[in-house]
């Protein structure tokens, strides 16, 4: 089976050789996504850095009867807009933000996908943190389930 770590690299290598989230990043931020594997330290990571993607593992655990094995990495997403804010009749709205909530973060979650449905995350809860000239941070849990592929109680002689 793959540990939390391997699990990160594999996704790691997957987003960084994704054409189409390639292709967007550089459009839209004009700089290629950098992935940060095993940091927890979000203050350490800033503007500079952006757009970023950190990867850190937050736990593990065998499931009932250790049928599966239960997987979370914390994500935490960072980019910088320097856009005005999008204003429609009386609504206005915060550019940094959007772009994290709408597109970047999902657009990195699809690349994930698209790697191999059986190391696709299950569940996932976060949060975005209010932007700070421009800069906005996204912190999202998820959770893999891998079966446990040397259960005997699946064996059909049992």
């Amino acid at each position: 089976g793959m540990n939390t770590f391997e699990v990160m690299e594999y996704w790691a290598k997957g987003i960084a050789e994704d054409a189409e989230l390639c292709e967007w990043l550089s459009r839209t931020f004009d700089r290629p996504l950098t992935i940060y594997l095993g940091f927890d330290d979000v203050g350490r990571f800033g503007e500079e850095d952006a757009p970023y993607l950190v990867m850190s593992p937050t736990g593990e655990e065998l499931g009932p009867e250790q049928e599966a094995l239960s997987l979370s990495v914390m994500l935490m997403f960072g980019v910088v807009v320097h856009d005005e804010p999008a204003r429609t009749g009386d609504i206005v709205s915060e550019p940094a933000m959007a772009l994290m909530e709408k597109e970047f973060s999902p657009r990195v979650l699809e690349a994930i996908a698209r790697l191999n449905p059986d190391l696709t995350p299950g569940t996932g809860e976060g949060r975005t943190y209010p932007p700070r000239n421009g800069y906005c941070e996204r912190d999202f849990i998820v959770t893999l389930n891998i079966p446990n592929t040397i259960n005997l109680k699946r064996n059909p002689w049992r």
